[in-house]
Order: C-alpha cells, then structure tokens, then sequence
C-alpha cells in the first residue's frame, strides 16, 4: 500500500476552539486543533455556503496513512466567510460533510471608524503588534474583537470595553515576558 492523505475520522477532528470574528462586517471564523499526532492537515480550499441564516463551512481535514510523529501538534487557521449583514448566524463547521461542531453567533451594527484607531479590528490588531510584538492569534483576536463589537453603537460601552483591553495586553503574562522590559527601561 502506498502511503497518502486520506479523509480523517470525524470524531478525532473536532476543533478544541471556535470563533467568529467580524471585522467591518467581513466574518471570519478561527478554529484551533490540537492533533494526537503530526498526521493531519487542513485542505487549503473550504467548502462554504449559506442558506438564509445558516452558514455551512466544510474545511476538509486530512490523516497521513503512512508513518507520524508521536506529538501533540496544535494547529490554527482562520477562514473567511463573507460579508454579513447584523443577525444571528448559525456556523455548521464540518469536515468531508460531518457536523464537526455548531455554534451560533451575532453580527452587531457597529459604527464606522472616523479614524483608523476606532476601528475595533484596527485597535485590536495594533495592541498586538505594540504590545505582544506579533500579529494576532485567531481565537485571541476573535475574542478581542467581539468584546469591542458587542457594544454597537453604545459609544459608553465602546470605551470602557478599550480600555479594559488595553488593561488586559498590559498586564498579560506575555507582555511582562517579551515587552515590558523595554516599557520598564
């Protein structure tokens, strides 16, 4: 038998995180697995539609048939889906057409940035690279991001939930390990 990629079992690649993430009502959604060994792969083309409020996102995970490495290998990717109006959206996240995991979510009417540093995506993003030194992490960005987009339009709410992720990227473990010798100096 020649060794190759074959679809993975379902019940062994169900994603141990979920997010959807909105950013100028373009939706994304990051998933994270934490794979038994270093056989598996996510096909670069997903299968995406919709119908009405459901949204179907089929990411087509693969195993190796041949030989792998015994290590827990974790794993992230971010999917785009689209430009969504505000609602409530349910994700089907499936792989080779199984049901991997289902999640509702809600797209919020947010308001337009006048500037570049109220946009919530653009906030989020720039705390990253000033404070972590890197480019965001799907699961950390999807929550980062929702904390600011859940409050709509109430201006009160957008200003206490940024400084209260400013306050969270200052007093992360990861900052006070990489950056905040610089801000100590």
């Amino acid at each position: 038998q020649t060794d190759t990629w074959v679809p993975a079992d379902p019940k062994f690649v169900v994603p141990n995180q979920l997010a959807v993430f909105n950013c100028n009502g373009m939706a994304g959604v990051s998933a994270r697995w934490v794979f038994k060994d270093g056989g598996n792969r996510v096909v670069q083309t997903p299968l995406l539609s919709r119908s009405g409020q459901m949204i179907s996102l089929d990411v087509r995970v693969e195993e190796w048939t041949g030989a792998r490495t015994l290590a827990l290998v974790p794993f992230e990717k971010s999917f785009d889906i689209g430009l969504l109006e505000p609602g409530t959206y349910t994700l089907d996240f499936k792989s080779w057409g199984t049901t991997l995991k289902q999640i509702e979510f809600t797209i919020v009417q947010t308001p337009t940035a006048a500037h570049p540093v109220d946009d919530g995506c653009f906030f989020v993003r720039q705390h990253y690279r000033d404070f972590l030194s890197r480019e965001p992490d799907g699961g950390g960005f999807a929550f980062w991001t929702n904390e600011l987009n859940n409050c709509g339009l109430d201006a009160h709410c957008l200003e206490v939930k940024r400084i209260n992720v400013s306050a969270a990227f200052f007093l992360s473990i990861e900052f006070r390990e990489t950056g905040y010798y610089v801000y100590r100096i």
